[in-house]
């Protein structure tokens, strides 16, 4: 996310959306846009008749293989006549940008069985190279496990069948403390470029990345797992254009991760930052990003620009459904139909091959310091939370987490749909939408620990 960034020290404040998710949901819930995203459901894949709802809030296990029962030869997700394709088959990206470290695991099921539920095939993480290494060297990377499960949480969504596209960074904005740089950084050489070439800054992140990206790359599509696209640095554009650090970065990841998944860069939807931020040459496509309002064609057109012929399936890879709240702001609020408006020119784009990944899908919560901040001409603190406005729900069985004034709309919604789905209006399918969208509160919820 971008537009009110700082080049260094200062980053984006957590947001507190009042995102406007009934909306989004209507939109995405249309037949003619579900049609691609079942056909590769069978009915014993289907969200609502899937055996883990029966213990729905049963424990977090790490153990889920990423290879269970695959053919790599039949396994390909790749770029055709400006078009995704998965397994040969013409693919359009239906994803929610939904952030790990800002969720206690014990919810990771949970949220992520709400992001499918309102009809996303993927999402989209950041790794925040802060949360997992505190202190420098190699002894400062911190395990793999609990909170900082990284491949768990990628697992778990390849267990409710949502693809995955990762943004390692190793900058990633993401409204988190320091855009994800380590603040030891700056203690280590004080006249570092970071987010460049300087030997220095890529010593750092080689060190990073080395132990990180082969502990991922067995999940990747081609290998069994759900990782379809790996991000490069984040708006690059609207920092430099340092194309050797860029290139550097890509070749990181194709060194530990294979040459099978696709690369990506976004920038907004603008020639100087998309001219800056991307790398021409057709090894890593360039995205947009963009919010409501935007010219869909103009941007998707520009983005082509940046693309070799063929190879530039329209993708926004943050669309902005809410906005940041810095503390002490009045809530950001965005209109229900402004956002439905060009999220339905997004995906009816160009017969209905343009993808979208929702930012965000799920915000989650700031624990402790992790908020960012911004610096203007002052120091603007950082929300304490990303996440929805809270909603009200006088039956408690909806989506009580999601925006008030929007809560019955996406409620009716997800049961309409749920019944389009089953083909019943059972008692028993009342049940299980509120079991699906009833909030469970942990101690988490209550001790706010600190990451």
């Amino acid at each position: 996310m971008a537009r009110l960034r700082p080049c260094r020290r200062g980053y984006i404040a957590a947001a507190a959306f009042c995102i406007t998710l009934a909306a989004v949901a209507t939109v995405l819930h249309q037949p003619s846009i579900l049609q691609g995203f079942r056909q590769a459901l069978s009915p014993a894949t289907d969200l609502y008749s899937r055996p883990e709802l029966d213990t729905f809030n049963t424990a977090y296990n790490s153990s889920i293989p990423a290879s269970k029962g695959y053919n790599a030869a039949n396994r390909s997700f790749t770029i055709e006549d400006d078009q995704f394709w998965r397994d040969g088959q013409p693919f359009r990206i239906l994803s929610g940008s939904i952030h790990y470290h800002r969720i206690p695991p014990d919810l990771w099921r949970d949220r992520l069985l709400r992001v499918k539920a309102l009809g996303l095939n993927a999402i989209q993480l950041y790794v925040p190279w802060n949360f997992h290494q505190p202190t420098p060297g190699s002894r400062g990377i911190l395990p793999l496990e609990g909170w900082r499960d990284l491949p768990g949480f990628i697992r778990l969504a390849q267990e409710l069948d949502l693809l995955v596209l990762l943004r390692p960074g190793p900058f990633i904005c993401a409204e988190w403390e320091f855009g994800g740089f380590p603040a030891w950084l700056l203690a280590q050489n004080t006249t570092m470029n970071l987010r460049s070439s300087d030997p220095n800054y890529l010593a750092h992140v080689d060190a990073w990345w080395g132990p990180l990206l082969p502990l991922l790359a067995n999940l990747t599509y081609d290998k069994g797992g759900p990782i379809i696209m790996v991000q490069i640095e984040n708006e690059y554009g609207y920092y430099g254009g340092d194309k050797e650090y860029l290139r550097h970065l890509a070749e990181l990841v194709r060194t530990h991760m294979g040459d099978k998944v696709i690369l990506y860069t976004v920038d907004g939807a603008a020639s100087l930052p998309l001219a800056m931020g991307s790398l021409s040459g057709g090894e890593v496509l360039t995205t947009v990003d963009f919010g409501p309002g935007t010219n869909v064609e103009e941007a998707f057109k520009l983005q082509k620009r940046f693309n070799p012929p063929g190879k530039s399936p329209p993708f926004c890879v943050e669309y902005y459904t809410g906005w940041l709240t810095h503390w002490g702001e009045p809530m950001a609020n965005t209109a229900a139909a402004a956002v439905a408006k060009t999220l339905q020119e997004i995906v009816t784009y160009q017969n209905n091959t343009g993808s979208v990944n929702l930012y965000m899908a799920h915000g989650g919560t700031n624990f402790g310091p992790w908020a960012g901040t911004n610096v203007f001409e002052s120091l603007v603190d950082g929300n304490q939370q990303q996440q929805q406005q809270p909603g009200r729900s006088s039956s408690n069985d909806g989506f009580t987490d999601m925006p008030g004034p929007e809560l019955w709309r996406l409620r009716n919604m997800a049961r309409q749909q749920q019944w389009q789905r089953t083909g019943s209006s059972s008692s028993s399918s009342r049940k299980l939408a509120r079991e699906i969208f009833t909030p469970h509160i942990t101690s988490y919820d209550y001790n706010c620990p600190v990451g």
